[in-house]
């Protein structure tokens, strides 16, 4: 099950969906020469790339879905546990550390520093699997968040989780009912704090990787068909199958 998620969800986004558009008008064209079919296709597609690589439509759909909880200036002051859910990482034979994060799991670390900073006797938890890397996100994430002047006494990591799902399971084990702050991107959050609340756990939700500024003023510039616009359709359309998925029973 935990592949056919994977795969579903690596395939219901925007590229893959205009790549196979194109590839069937293709051999449409080849094999039967039908101009309408062909035609209508890639009406289909030119339609479908206006639709996700033109601003604003990338900047409302990623701000629809991380609109349900708002920045967090500090934590409650009985917070304990500040858990990071992992994001992705590469494994580079370099010197900065903070370069083999994705951009999403560094800002999610930067965050959860800061409201470490905030009061620094909390601990930091870290959480995700390596995937295909050979070190667990988990671990690079403490990493990094070590060299921004963690201290390691403050950091716990649990790098087995492959998912969401399993990162609420191998957090309530860990934390039991202690209070804690969830920390991952706005995009993601409503659906992790459903999953937590489902393991009896009661997060204090704090958004990361805030990507949606639909409202922000614009010059000209602004509305040129842009390859971000795609990235932040592809992350919407990701959470609206996740949370669908949720609904349904899913993990």
């Amino acid at each position: 099950m935990f592949i056919i998620k994977k795969l579903a969800a690596a395939w219901i986004s925007p590229l893959p969906i205009i790549f196979l558009l194109c590839l069937v008008a293709l051999i449409m064209a080849i094999k039967s020469g039908s101009h309408r079919i062909v035609t209508s296709l890639l009406a289909i597609t030119l339609l479908l790339i206006v639709f996700t690589s033109i601003p604003p439509a990338g900047d409302y759909q990623i701000a629809a879905v991380e609109k349900e909880y708002p920045a967090v200036l500090s934590l409650p002051e009985d917070t304990k546990y500040i858990v990071v859910l992992g994001c992705g990482h590469q494994s580079l034979p370099i010197d900065v550390i903070s370069a083999r994060l994705y951009e999403c799991a560094l800002k999610r670390v930067t965050e959860g520093l800061r409201h470490f900073y905030q009061k620094p006797n909390r601990i930091m938890i870290f959480t995700g699997y390596g995937g295909a890397e050979y070190t667990a996100s988990a671990i690079v994430m403490r990493d990094v968040a070590i060299s921004l002047g963690l201290p390691a006494q403050n950091a716990v990591v649990l790098p087995s989780p492959r998912d969401t799902s399993e990162e609420a399971i191998a957090t309530a084990s860990f934390i039991k009912q202690a209070p804690f702050a969830l920390v991952t991107s706005a995009s993601h959050l409503p659906r992790a704090v459903n999953l937590f609340k489902r393991q009896g756990l009661d997060p204090y939700p704090v958004p990361a990787d805030i990507r949606g500024t639909p409202d922000k003023p614009r010059d000209w510039w602004y509305y040129r068909p842009d390859s971000d616009q795609i990235r932040k359709t592809r992350q919407a359309w990701y959470e609206y199958m996740g949370r669908l998925w949720v609904w349904l029973g899913g993990h």
